[in-house]
């Protein structure tokens, strides 16, 4: 499975975001940070790949064209996190789950899916919010259970917007170790728009860095983040260092 970007253009009335944007195959099993200042489209770029934004251009998922599967069976395949929270309604976390993996699969029985969220919540480390009230949660919490609503669904193509935005930083790391391990697993495809550069470059298999004239650079943190891609995306100066663990970390000296 890969999945391919050629020429995409999206925008919102008259406004262009993303203008012709091309990227290399992306093949299963990876998962790529989009990464970016704001505005350069990384949350745009995720709602045309789910299907919620208008594009022109192509995106393939296994070869075959987004664009023009039934909706049912873009919503199978395709998991999309986006930045909102989950409603604070006075359903349970467990009914969320059900209800959202019922809802595109409905041919799994009741059984496979209680074993599902099981597995989720447990991996997750939310077995303790099964059966809580969405409104008597924290918005880490909500932010947790939204998470779990997209991976029961084992969706080939995972779309996540921000999903550490309301986490501490236990959570943040638990979520990405999770989600990397999820999708080198399952040999999915994995997409996660981020501000945190560092915990792009310690949990993802590539990144791809946009700026106001589309693609800067794409590919392996180690290999396309300098000195160079910070200035000009980020208006940095900063250095790409390495900790006592071999890992790579973004030191800043100043804006520019």
């Amino acid at each position: 499975m890969s999945l391919s970007i050629e020429q995409l253009q999206v925008g919102y009335r008259r406004q262009i975001i993303i203008d012709g944007l091309t990227v290399p195959t992306i093949p299963s099993g990876q998962l790529v940070a989009v990464l970016g200042p704001n505005g350069v489209g990384k949350s745009t770029l995720l709602r045309a790949i789910a299907r919620l934004q208008p594009y022109q251009g192509e995106v393939h998922l296994a070869g075959e064209p987004l664009a023009t599967l039934p909706l049912a069976e873009s919503a199978r395949r395709v998991g999309y996190l986006p930045q909102t929270l989950p409603q604070a309604t006075s359903l349970v976390a467990y009914e969320i789950a059900f209800s959202s993996c019922r809802a595109v699969k409905p041919e799994l029985s009741t059984q496979y899916i209680e074993t599902l969220i099981e597995q989720v919540f447990a991996t997750l480390g939310i077995s303790h919010l099964a059966l809580q009230r969405l409104s008597e949660m924290s918005g880490g919490q909500r932010q947790m259970v939204g998470l779990a609503q997209v991976l029961i669904r084992e969706p080939e193509l995972l779309l996540l917007d921000e999903p550490t935005s309301a986490l501490d930083l236990h959570w943040q790391i638990s979520v990405l170790q999770t989600v990397k391990r999820i999708v080198s697993d399952s040999q999915a495809i994995g997409l996660v728009a981020i501000h945190d550069i560092n915990l792009a470059l310690r949990f993802c298999d590539q990144l791809m860095v946009l700026g106001p004239a589309g693609l800067l650079v794409m590919g392996k943190p180690d290999v396309v983040l300098t000195p160079s891609i910070l200035q000009q995306a980020y208006g940095i100066r900063g250095r790409v260092e390495q900790c006592s663990r071999g890992f790579p970390i973004v030191l800043v000296d100043e804006a520019m």
